[in-house]
């Protein structure tokens, strides 16, 4: 073996390990760049939900998105209880302002008038879905409302 083919298997061996440290690098840095662009849309979804609180798709959307984001942040791709806390603080805090939208419900017996809950009343007595003490009972009841 000549000194040439020498000098060529130490430039070849010696270029394994830096084509392995070329390869990390480039894995590490496309991590990088779908983490910060997961964090990007995360944080972009954050503010549609802040302009629209209620929208339970893109709060469903924003967790998600934020769960995403933590397991590329996380060196083990997993997300943690801890992770799932922050991403509910996040996502709470900007929905914070909102105050509940009251569902439509059935009038309650005492929105009705007298004469119609006494007349109600009469047709369950009739019915026998109610006792005669029930009857006496509730109209006593209604009565005292006025």
């Amino acid at each position: 073996m000549d000194d040439s083919s020498g000098i060529g298997w130490l430039l070849f061996c010696g270029g394994i390990p830096i084509a392995i440290l070329v390869i990390r690098y480039a894995m590490a840095s496309d991590r990088r760049k779908r983490m910060l662009q997961a964090q990007q849309k995360y944080n972009e979804s954050l503010s549609e939900l802040k302009a629209d609180p209620t929208n339970a798709d893109l709060k469903q959307k924003t967790l998600e998105l934020g769960r995403i984001y933590a397991r590329l942040a996380r060196e083990g791709g997993k997300e943690t209880i801890f992770d799932e806390m922050a991403l509910s603080n996040d996502i709470n805090a900007v929905t914070a302002h909102v105050t509940p939208v009251p569902t439509k419900q059935e009038p309650q017996q005492h929105d009705k008038n007298v004469e119609q809950r006494l007349s109600d009343l009469s047709n369950l007595l009739d019915k026998g879905l109610i006792s005669k003490e029930e009857y006496a009972r509730k109209r006593s009841e209604i009565l005292a409302d006025l």
